[in-house]
C-alpha cells in the first residue's frame, strides 16, 4: 500500500511540474503572453533530437513585444520584424514575418526560462510544421 501511495504520489507531482506541450505551466492566455514577450536568445538546436553543431555560436535574439510584433535581432546585425498570434484552438504562438502573411514559425512549448519553436517549411503545399528541426531560446536575464 505504502508503494502505491508513493507511486501515485511521484505521479502526481510529476504532471504538475511538467509543461503541457505547447502551453506552459501557467494557465490562462494572459498569463502566457506576458511570458513570451520578453527577449530571448537562442541556446541550441536540434535536428530529430540530436544537437546541431555550431549553433550555439549563433546568438540570434527575439525580442516580443505586447503589440503583437517581435524583432529578431540575428548575430549578424541583420533585424527582421514580423507580428505574432496567440491560436487558441492550436494553444501555441504562430509567427509572421510583417511582409508576408504565410506562418514562418511556431513556438511549441514556453515555460518561464526557455521556448521551443518549430519553423514552418515554405516548400510543403499544406504548410505543416516542419517537425524535425527545434530551436531552443533562453529568457535574457
Amino acid at each position: 500500500m505504502r508503494k502505491l501511495y508513493s507511486s501515485l504520489l511521484f505521479v502526481l507531482f510529476a504532471s504538475l511540474v511538467t509543461p503541457v506541450k505547447g502551453q506552459s505551466t501557467f494557465g490562462s492566455e494572459y498569463d502566457l503572453i506576458n511570458l513570451l514577450c520578453q527577449e530571448w536568445q537562442m541556446s541550441h538546436g536540434e535536428v530529430d533530437g540530436l544537437k546541431i553543431q555550431g549553433v550555439e555560436a549563433i546568438k540570434d535574439r527575439f525580442v516580443f513585444y505586447h503589440n503583437k510584433t517581435y524583432t529578431l535581432l540575428k548575430s549578424d546585425s541583420t533585424v527582421i520584424r514580423g507580428i505574432w498570434k496567440y491560436n487558441k484552438l492550436r494553444k501555441r504562438f504562430e509567427m509572421r514575418l510583417q511582409e508576408a502573411g504565410q506562418i514562418q514559425a511556431v513556438i511549441e512549448e514556453i515555460g518561464p526560462d526557455r521556448f521551443v519553436l518549430l519553423p514552418v517549411l515554405q516548400s510543403e503545399p499544406s504548410r505543416k510544421v516542419f517537425n524535425r528541426f527545434r530551436y531552443y531560446y533562453n529568457r535574457m536575464q
